[in-house]
């Protein structure tokens, strides 16, 4: 061999060597883009936002008596699902004035209800970011609404505040990716006056008063939507108490006014320790009360699951007979849409159906209507509404989400219960809760744990009575028939 091949050998053999221990020629660079404006919710196509998924909320607001604006700061610790060049909050009726990423300052406009973020340096899939706002959030600002624009704030008569979030309202009080696919735990620090009772979900975690005001911390230790967040600050007498296995109840009423409505709230143990029974899975998250507001409420609902801590008027817990039911409601949506969310707004029947019935069996079971009573007026109404609509559990509108869900969910729960009987039926609510606590579900998980806990027969009944545009036969009951 001559000198010039031995030298080329010599260079191919420590090439080949380099190449055998790892140096590689560099990789491409990374494609950033922007996350999506939007989650494809195809009832409510504004809500969410792509790109990341929250992971915690930490929000604070200083409260003065006598205006509407109240400063704030959200802080939003999240975790990348691409790599994100810009990404979205959902916020609207306020006013932006300050964002970092990560502690740099980052770009940011308003276009319609959407803060679009531009961070220094862009986000790596998978990689952990927090995300802080400043802003000034306006409780008078009037902001559009698909379902029901009385939704939102609710001025009380004390010159207060509390939220009505459900659907679309969360963002009007702090910038969210604002849609129930992404669950989130949050944490609230509110500033207010002495004298000034502050309220939110979750577990209170610190009080501390200085010069005047107080600030009062509350936290939740399970994740929640941003559609049952409640923030109240108000004149308000608490109300303590014990429920079953030790939990924590605590509830909140309009001062003065606690004697009028101790009756209802000395129901709520007993309500808990029924659902428990029925349900056979003990309460799903850290505490339980209502809050009784004396202000306005929406049009579409007359009390609200907010987590931990359902909404009602004061005025409708003074009359026992007619809202225990809606108590009983409420409280089984703390598993039933609140443990478990519905992934889209076309599942609100996951949430709605099974509260509504459970609310229904209680009744029935305390002297009142019975189940089959209340349901056989909905079965007579089925297939105009499956024709009409192609289901009854999904509206093919906003504004008939929760008002379908209700009804129809309601008649579907029953109808699986009496396919399946007692038994199977419980053992499908708790494979149901045990897979997905803590997370969202969609009618095609609930199908399926149906088909594994009860096998095909009954998953094939519920399958009917989901998507069939004839209206099936009520197990149980040969009588009924549709159109009656």
């Amino acid at each position: 061999m001559s000198g010039s091949s031995r030298r080329a050998a010599a260079l191919l053999l420590v090439t080949a060597s380099a190449l055998t221990i790892g140096i590689a020629p560099a990789s491409a660079a990374p494609t950033f883009t922007p996350g999506s404006p939007g989650v494809g919710d195809r009832l409510l196509p504004g809500l969410g936002n792509g790109g990341y998924d929250a992971e915690e909320y930490t929000v604070d607001f200083r409260f003065e008596p006598g205006v509407t604006t109240m400063a704030g700061r959200t802080t939003m610790t999240a975790r990348a699902t691409q790599n994100l060049s810009r990404f979205n909050l959902d916020f609207a009726g306020g006013v932006v004035h300050k964002v970092r990423v990560d502690g740099r300052r980052a770009e940011f406009r308003l276009e319609g209800e959407e803060l679009v973020i531009t961070p220094a340096r862009p986000v790596r899939a998978g990689r952990g970011f927090a995300v802080e706002v400043e802003y000034t959030a306006d409780r008078a600002a009037k902001v559009p609404s698909p379902v029901d624009e009385t939704a939102g704030w609710s001025k009380l008569a004390d010159g207060g505040f509390a939220l009505w979030s459900q659907p679309d309202r969360a963002h009007m009080f702090f910038p969210v990716n604002d849609h129930p696919s992404d669950k989130a735990r949050f944490t609230y620090r509110v500033d207010a006056p002495e004298g000034w009772t502050v309220l939110a979900n979750g577990i209170r975690t610190g009080e501390r008063t200085a010069g005047g005001r107080t600030v009062v911390t509350h936290r939740t230790v399970h994740p929640i939507t941003s559609q049952v967040a409640q923030l109240a600050v108000g004149k308000f007498d608490l109300v303590t108490g014990t429920g079953p296995h030790g939990l924590p109840l605590r509830s909140a009423v309009t001062t003065g006014k606690v004697e009028q409505v101790r009756p209802a709230l000395d129901r709520i143990s007993g309500h808990l320790a029924w659902l428990e029974q029925r349900i056979g899975r003990p309460f799903p998250l850290e505490t339980y009360g209502v809050l009784g507001l004396d202000g306005n409420r929406p049009m579409h609902t007359d009390a609200l699951e907010t987590a931990t801590l359902s909404t009602f008027l004061t005025r409708s817990l003074t009359e026992l007979e007619q809202t225990e039911p809606v108590m009983v409601h409420e409280a089984a949506h703390q598993w039933f849409g609140n443990s478990i969310s519905f992934r889209s707004y076309e599942d609100v029947w996951l949430s709605e159906g099974f509260a509504t019935y459970f609310g229904q069996l209680w009744e029935q079971e305390h002297g009142g209507t019975s189940v089959p009573d209340s349901l056989r007026r909905i079965y007579g109404a089925d297939q105009e509404a499956r024709t009409a609509l192609g289901s009854i559990v999904v509206s093919n509108e906003p504004k008939g989400i929760f008002g379908l869900a209700r009804a129809g969910g309601a008649l579907v729960v029953y109808a699986l219960r009496q396919a399946a009987g007692e038994q199977t039926f419980q053992r499908i609510l708790q494979a149901f809760l045990d897979r997905h606590r803590d997370r969202t579900a969609s009618t095609a998980d609930f199908e399926r744990v149906v088909t594994e806990t009860a096998g095909p027969e009954i998953a094939g009944v519920l399958r009917d009575w989901l998507h069939s545009p004839t209206t099936p036969p009520m197990p149980g009951h040969p009588d009924w028939k549709p159109g009656s």
